[in-house]
């Protein structure tokens, strides 16, 4: 059995390069495949979102969101290559979620155009964020 671990799922800690370093030392000697977050997309896109009493801009709050797990995964990332992939030999990724939008009439440039907005504001914020 080869244990994955997933190091976030919707339970962000504060301090996430702290926990994830924390993870790495502790269970690095039998853990050698780590998921830095699971989902980040979704969890940008809807997770503040599903709290009623939370009161924000749903047109930029989410992208916020988004810009702050791709840092925590890049300094997740960071912090196992320079201290525990040399000794440890394990490997790092991300879990990501996509979806696809067709174009509601493929002869109409402007559901052709909507279809591509659709895929850049809800895919390529986290898959291709240099964009």
């Amino acid at each position: 059995i080869k244990p994955y671990v997933t190091l976030f799922h919707f339970d962000l800690p504060e301090d996430y390069t702290a926990y994830a370093d924390l993870c790495f030392k502790t269970f690095g000697d039998r853990v050698q495949h780590w998921i830095t977050l699971n989902e980040p997309e979704v969890f940008a896109a809807y997770g503040y979102m599903m709290n009623l009493s939370i009161s924000v801009d749903a047109a930029t709050f989410p992208y916020i969101v988004a810009h702050h797990l791709i840092l925590a995964h890049a300094s997740a990332v960071k912090v196992y290559r320079e201290t525990y992939q040399a000794t440890q030999k394990g490997q790092l990724g991300i879990s990501l979620s996509t979806q696809w939008f067709l174009p509601l009439d493929d002869n109409s440039t402007a559901d052709i155009h909507a279809s591509h907005r659709a895929w850049d504001f809800l895919v390529d914020v986290i898959h291709n964020p240099s964009i």
